[in-house]
């Protein structure tokens, strides 16, 4: 068998054990939803196939959950793919795809080893584990991001219209379903003009259509909500996120209803508008900011440290997690975090442009979650790109350790 045959197969092997897992953990799983963010996908995803309409319960059109994940569950609904387990086996078959799209990458970035590490490291990682069960656009989210940037690097690398078109298109979709995400979307286009190969007149246009084909995406959504709502945007919970996250009774990582004050639900009584009932609770949090801004500032800046934090965020306001569920957490996250360290001062010369693609993702996806809601779940998408990072500081901290206990041995960086 053939080096090339023996890759596959073994790469074939890796993926396959990591569905092993996946499939176990689900089978643990109760056929039941959980929290209030996977009882509205679900629910309209069923509305968009029974009523051909992206509404609630009531029947009345809503635009407070992005419409990329719902629409994705709606199709697989009409192929068959409808019930809980379904939909996590769903994400499983996306969680197989997202580890295939990075070996390729981490094999264009570094070499074969570091492509391993990082594969091996995504099957094992305990919340890319986890992600699959929840009926959450996390994991498709995670697929997207990787998918747009392993395109955007092939359109770079291979001067490809196609690929280009496709990195846009993934991009788009990633923001139709979270539209927060659309700050990564600006990063890698920045990226993509500023470390591109070709001369700047060309890496502009390269970097204007993959953010023109990702904005094209979203604008039948947005049209509509402007003829259905009167609001230009995508979704309207801008303004719930953001109070969530600033007022008196906000803790710093877990939300909920419960911390709404009682001026809030006087306020909010009688308005049946979602653009409308948005609105008001961005006054509050304006409001609230304003009377406080250092407070603002104190607690923003916490949120953001605790964006990245290696225990996982409690999953409610009642429920904090196991203690074996924050060792997995910390025996896994910290690895991570002590190879991103180390990397970008080993690789800073090699492999500048890639650190610099992470640094400024994480730095702008941090300070655009920092003022709303910061939990760790909204983070892991990132998550996926920091093992590909690592990926290449372990394979040159292997070649240091080898270079130093063992001198006559080659290390090939």
């Amino acid at each position: 068998m053939s080096l090339v045959n023996k890759s596959k197969l073994s790469l074939f092997l890796v993926i396959l054990i990591a569905t092993g897992i996946r499939l176990i953990y689900i089978a643990q799983l109760d056929e039941k939803l959980y929290w209030a963010d996977e009882k509205d996908f679900y629910r309209i995803s069923q509305n968009i196939v029974d009523m051909q309409e992206f509404v609630i319960d009531e029947g009345e059109p809503t635009a407070f959950r992005a419409p990329g994940y719902p629409l994705v569950l709606a199709a697989m609904r009409l192929i068959g793919v409808d019930t809980i387990t379904e939909i996590r086996l769903f994400h499983i078959a996306l969680m197989a795809l997202t580890m295939l799209l990075i070996f390729h990458l981490s094999l264009e970035i570094y070499n074969q080893y570091a492509a391993w590490f990082a594969v091996i490291y995504t099957a094992l990682y305990p919340y890319f584990i986890y992600i699959t069960g929840p009926i959450l656009a996390t994991t498709w989210i995670g697929f997207l991001l990787i998918l747009t940037i392993w395109a955007a690097v092939k359109a770079q690398n291979r001067d490809s219209w196609i690929y280009l078109v496709l990195a846009g298109l993934a991009g788009g979709w990633m923001i139709s379903s979270r539209p927060i995400t659309g700050i990564l979307l600006l990063a890698i286009a920045i990226w993509l003009f500023w470390f591109g190969q070709k001369r700047p007149q060309r890496r502009l246009i390269f970097a204007m259509i993959y953010v023109f084909i990702a904005v094209l995406v979203t604008v039948p959504w947005i049209w509509r909500n402007h003829k259905t709502f009167g609001f230009v945007g995508l979704v309207s919970n801008m303004g719930h996120n953001l109070y969530l996250g600033n007022n008196a009774k906000a803790p710093l990582t877990t939300t909920g209803i419960r911390t709404f004050e009682e001026k809030v639900f006087q306020a909010l009584k009688g308005v049946d508008s979602e653009s409308r009932r948005d609105s008001i609770l961005r006054r509050f949090a304006f409001d609230y900011i304003q009377e406080k801004p250092f407070q603002f500032v104190k607690r923003s800046l916490r949120k953001g440290v605790a964006f990245w934090r290696i225990t996982p965020s409690p999953t409610t306001e009642r429920q904090e997690n196991s203690p074996h569920v924050v060792w997995a957490s910390i025996l896994s996250v910290t690895p991570l975090w002590l190879l991103m360290i180390y990397g970008m001062f080993a690789l800073r010369r090699t492999h500048q442009k890639w650190l610099l693609l992470w640094l400024l993702m994480a730095i702008a996806y941090t300070l655009v979650h920092a003022p709303f809601i910061a939990k760790v779940r909204f983070r892991l998408p990132l998550d996926f790109v920091t093992i590909i990072i690592a990926s290449g500081a372990f394979y040159h901290l292997l070649g240091a350790l080898k270079q130093k206990f063992r001198p006559n041995m080659e290390a090939q960086l």
